[in-house]
């Protein structure tokens, strides 16, 4: 027997991480259900629903497939794994268009939608409707981190074309425009960050990030050696430093990242939509991100509504 939470491999990684598990449990005929046996996160990779094994499934899982969901092909696994990856790398393109307003302005401008301050993790109501089923999370593969916040009824996301790379900050803002079911302010002067532990569906605390705007321009450096001490110091180096430490232990982050430049490609889209690359993780870590109002990106939404529309198409 297989248990993933006794193992000395974080699986939950790049898309071709992630799908080499995924076909591994597919080919050998491992459902859901198996997976859960297992400790295997269920929105970690898409898993086969049997639907003899729903009443033994969370009651999320009964509400979003209630008839269950089948693949045809490995195919199949890997393309849902690349477009949950596309949609996180949009919402990221437009976070870091929304910082770039705030840079440009020269002020830390709050959200018009939020009017909330950093330091205060307040969530603005939902005014949208919701989809009627929720992922509590003290779900397997939820966590403490408003993964119940779905997205609101309305996005045909097995229609979005990834082709169109210029386009990408648009989508995203489609995108975590219709999560609280109204438009992104023109800036995000904060937001909040968190990554996945190693070999557990669970994630780290949370960290704010406000100085962004100003700590970015800084790192588009080759070296090392002329960077301010501020900077080290700075919010944005000690989250990513955080997030390194999880695989990389006891390692300064220039070590990890032998170049400034690198730390700036995590959040910079511009060498990604050029070469069709799609950087979704920080030194080999997967990580959450929270809007000041609310919006969550985060990889394992976006694979659980692709699962939907994939499941109402079939």
């Amino acid at each position: 027997d297989v248990c993933f939470g006794d193992t000395g491999i974080s699986i939950f990684r790049c898309v071709f991480g992630r799908y080499a598990l995924a076909r591994i449990l597919w080919v050998g005929r491992k459902t859901m259900l198996d997976a859960m046996k297992m400790k295997l996160p269920l929105l970690w990779v898409p898993l086969e629903i049997r639907v003899e094994d729903l009443r033994k499934l969370p009651s999320w899982v009964r509400a979003v497939f209630p008839r269950g969901l089948y693949f045809e092909s490995t195919a199949v696994i890997l393309n849902l794994l690349k477009r949950s990856n596309g949609l996180f790398f949009d919402c990221k393109c437009l976070l870091w268009s929304s910082v770039a307003c705030v840079a440009a302005s020269g002020s830390a401008l709050a959200l018009t939608t939020a009017g909330v301050a950093p330091g205060t993790l307040v969530v603005a109501p939902r005014r949208a409707k919701r989809s009627r089923a929720l992922v509590s999370s003290s779900a397997p593969g939820g966590s403490s981190d408003a993964v119940s916040s779905l997205f609101s009824a309305g996005v045909d996301y097995a229609a979005i074309d990834f082709s169109s790379l210029p386009t990408c900050a648009r989508r995203g803002s489609a995108l975590l425009s219709s999560q609280l079911g109204f438009p992104l302010s023109a800036s995000v002067p904060f937001f909040y960050i968190r990554f996945h532990k190693p070999n557990s569906s669970k994630l780290t605390e949370w960290f704010l990030v406000d100085d962004f705007a100003t700590v970015m321009p800084k790192l588009n450096v080759s070296r090392w050696d002329a960077m301010p001490a501020w900077v080290f110091e700075s919010k944005t180096l000690r989250a990513l430093a955080a997030g390194a430490a999880l695989i990389f232990r006891g390692m300064d982050i220039r070590d990890v990242a032998t170049s400034p430049f690198s730390l700036l490609e995590v959040f910079d889209p511009t060498i990604e939509c050029r070469h069709n690359y799609t950087y979704t993780i920080w030194a080999g870590v997967d990580f959450v991100i929270l809007l000041p109002d609310g919006r969550v990106l985060d990889k394992r939404l976006f694979l659980l509504e692709l699962l939907k529309a994939y499941a109402d198409a079939a």
